[in-house]
């Protein structure tokens, strides 16, 4: 099997390609597929035989998307739809990652795929359009939505928690946000399961996180907690989200309902908190 990953490069691509590793894997980097390009992304599909594309590339900037907006919509956005097109003339299921921030978090029950998207900021409504335009396209989609993403690679809060603890920094971080930590290495391995069980009667839309949820601030304490060297940090203080000046309005509660992927593909998931303590081990 011969299978596309755009945003190879980046935490769950890098998850990804780990776990995929017995496949014919195929990872452009920007020179060769830029989203921000159409024809760039046209002249791939030309030449390029696939059984599987996997799009986890994005503007995922939330505050930038405010002042770049132009760009957000035209790699959250115009590049799906048109990846999404050429998924469908390919005859190819296409998977593509979107998240939490399309809900505005003024309900106070998980939400499900059912539930009508309202999404705040730019970056949200980019990534709902891009939504739009898979569903719309007439390809076999799969879009998976996740939220609070975190590894040892890259700019991440999970990494900004830790080298703030082990420099002593005081931190200040949110207690009313409320979504689920889900690390990388966990949407490698589900996508891995799920992949040999895609099929015409499974396409759609899922949310793809872990059991559970806890505030920013909770996360926060928890993966101090995980660390060895953490006996002299004691400064992580609860703030609410306006104490943060911030470009963009993040929902304040986004927790995604997971039940309908367990059901669809027949899969059990632990409490983030346990997959918390399995990478903090690694």
């Amino acid at each position: 099997m011969k299978i596309l990953i755009l945003g190879s490069s980046g935490q769950v691509g890098m998850a990804l390609k780990k776990e995929l590793s017995e496949y014919e894997l195929l990872t452009p980097n920007s020179k060769i597929f830029n989203l921000a390009n159409s024809e760039s992304i046209s002249e791939f599909f030309k030449i390029n035989n696939l059984d599987l594309i996997i799009n986890l590339a994005a503007y995922n900037d939330v505050d930038g998307a405010e002042v770049h907006k132009e760009l957000a919509y035209k790699i959250n956005s115009e590049a799906v739809g048109i990846i999404a097109r050429h998924a469908n003339l390919l005859d190819v299921p296409f998977i593509h990652f979107s998240t939490n921030f399309i809900f505005d978090g003024i309900k106070t029950t998980p939400y499900s795929e059912d539930d009508l998207p309202n999404p705040l900021g730019v970056y949200g409504k980019s990534k709902l359009d891009g939504e739009k335009l898979v569903h719309n396209s007439g390809c076999r989609f799969y879009i998976f939505r996740t939220s609070w993403i975190y590894s040892n690679f890259g700019s991440n809060f999970y990494n900004f928690i830790r080298n703030s603890a082990l420099n002593n920094n005081q931190l200040n971080v949110v207690d009313d946000q409320f979504a689920v930590p889900t690390s990388a290495s966990f949407l490698g391995k589900i996508i891995k399961i799920i992949i040999p069980k895609l099929s015409s009667e499974n396409c759609g839309i899922y949310h793809l996180v872990p059991n559970g949820f806890c505030s920013k601030y909770n996360f926060a304490r928890s993966i101090i907690s995980t660390m060895k060297h953490k006996s002299s940090f004691n400064s992580c203080n609860p703030v609410k989200t306006s104490f943060f000046k911030t470009k963009a309005k993040r929902p304040l509660y986004s927790v995604l309902n997971n039940e309908k992927i367990k059901k669809s593909f027949m899969l059990e998931f632990f409490d983030w908190e346990l997959f918390l303590k399995k990478h903090a081990n690694k």
